[in-house]
């Protein structure tokens, strides 16, 4: 009778995460890859600025009759050696063209490239491209000097910031996995399981601890999310299996390990929502 309650309420609890949140394609816990671009001594008066990219190149946004029709042409038609405008990536988390604001600095996120260009279209029908930078941190921050930039790009007109994409992993990493554990270790009380009671507490955190450094790390090889994920249950699920058997049934284990890695999974699209909007009024 026991199994069959364990059965139905990870069922339950599975089936209630993925319909309160149906976005479950771009869902994880874990990191997302951003490129954090300042556009250093930017031209005059209204200009767009866009990366360059081989892959996962959007559309031009729906809206694209408030963009000047000249501008945008321009930007749609620019090819450099196959590079081509994202606006916005493949899974259009933003189909907007990103024009100056105060700070002139631009965020880029979801599937960002590792190698690209930054383009800039000016008011005066001028294009503006960078050199070429293949990115050295998941997170990069970018500063780029559009004075110094011409029809041949100079070289040192495109610098990544070492410091804040440190900082930037550090912090994400933080955040992500305090998160995961609070999650997974309530899925696991949910199912009547005290981690404390049973003396498996610190197996649990120290498992989780490296389960997430794995992700981040097959996240910057360019491993896909899904597949990453499915990794790090496995791990867990095997580590669990073995380590806790003595006074937990397997099915125990297998359920609660398998509903908490989905349910953390999926809460984490309302978390990167808060955190990327605490990031854009730079709180």
């Amino acid at each position: 009778m026991k199994k069959i309650h364990i059965i139905l309420l990870t069922i339950i609890i599975t089936a209630i995460a993925v319909l309160s949140f149906p976005i479950t394609a771009y869902a994880d816990m874990g990191p997302k890859p951003s490129i954090d671009l300042h556009v250093k001594n930017p031209p005059k008066g209204l200009y767009y600025v866009d990366i360059l990219t081989d892959e996962n190149r959007g559309e031009p946004p729906v809206s694209a009759e408030k963009y000047n029709k000249e501008m945008l042409e321009i930007l749609k038609k620019c090819n450099v050696n196959g590079l081509t405008p994202r606006f916005g990536g493949f899974i259009g988390i933003d189909d907007t063209i990103n024009t100056p604001n105060e700070d002139h600095h631009y965020q880029f996120t979801y599937s960002v490239p590792t190698t690209f260009r930054v383009v800039i279209v000016t008011e005066q029908l001028e294009t503006i491209i960078s050199p070429e930078i293949t990115t050295i941190g998941y997170n990069c921050d970018i500063t780029f000097d559009a004075a110094k930039c011409s029809a041949d790009p100079e070289s040192d007109s495109l610098t990544e910031n070492i410091f804040p994409t440190v900082m930037s992993n550090i912090i994400s990493f933080l955040i992500t996995c305090s998160l995961t554990l609070l999650i997974e270790r309530l899925i696991f009380l949910c199912f009547r399981t005290s981690l404390r009671t049973n003396g498996y507490l610190g197996t649990f955190i120290i498992t989780n601890i490296i389960t997430q450094l794995m992700l981040y790390g097959m996240m910057m090889l360019g491993l896909v999310i899904v597949l990453a994920e499915i990794v790090v249950m496995v791990t867990e699920l095997i580590v669990f299996n073995v380590k806790m058997r003595k006074k937990l049934s397997h099915l125990r284990i297998t359920a609660c390990t398998m509903t908490a890695n989905v349910v953390s999974a999926i809460l984490g699209i309302p978390i990167f929502l808060v955190l990327s909007f605490l990031n854009m009024i730079n709180l």
